[in-house]
């Protein structure tokens, strides 16, 4: 894993939803960007919803056996991996930008939440479900993805940012440090 592949996937995200601005008529990324509360008041928002957003979603998947093939998997590829703070640092901001500035920026205001939701989860997953695994990877993104798009569609599109680029960070950070407790 590289920086430049990440900073050139989260880039290549966002330069497809700037694309998609200037190609349709109905999408306006600078007025969706600037749309709701100040920048600075979303901002602070991201951070502060991330936390409780982290301590919801990641106590009802630790604590549903359902889960525990998520889980197996999350902890492989990260122990895989073994990304560097700069590597999480750059993956969870070109993530969090890249993706929703095309999924709540774009995709969203053309289509609404709950599709946007479904074509999102089924990215990260590449519509395979024939795993349980994979089942229930789609069923924690889709609910994420709700989340976000609720976020900016109440608070504001870098109040989504935020709190994608924060829950990847602080995810990966976790399963890391419960990779390296149990070594």
């Amino acid at each position: 894993m590289t920086n430049i592949l990440i900073l050139i996937t989260g880039f290549g995200l966002s330069a497809l939803a700037f694309v998609a601005h200037w190609l349709i008529e109905r999408i306006d990324l600078v007025t969706e960007l600037t749309a709701g509360f100040p920048i600075w008041i979303q901002i602070l928002g991201g951070v502060t919803i991330t936390p409780v957003v982290v301590i919801l979603i990641y106590n009802w998947t630790t604590k549903s056996k359902r889960f525990d093939a998520l889980a197996q998997m999350s902890r492989y590829v990260i122990y895989e991996l073994n990304p560097s703070f700069t590597q999480i640092v750059t993956l969870s901001l070109a993530a969090g930008i890249g993706e929703e500035l095309l999924f709540r920026g774009v995709v969203q205001p053309l289509i609404g939440i709950v599709p946007a939701s479904i074509i999102f989860a089924g990215l990260h997953t590449g519509f395979r479900f024939n795993k349980t695994v994979l089942r229930m990877y789609f069923v924690m993104v889709f609910i994420m993805s709700l989340i976000l798009g609720l976020i900016a569609r109440h608070i504001g599109l870098a109040a989504a940012i935020t709190t994608h680029a924060v829950w990847d960070f602080t995810m990966i950070v976790l399963v890391k440090k419960e990779i390296a407790g149990s070594e």
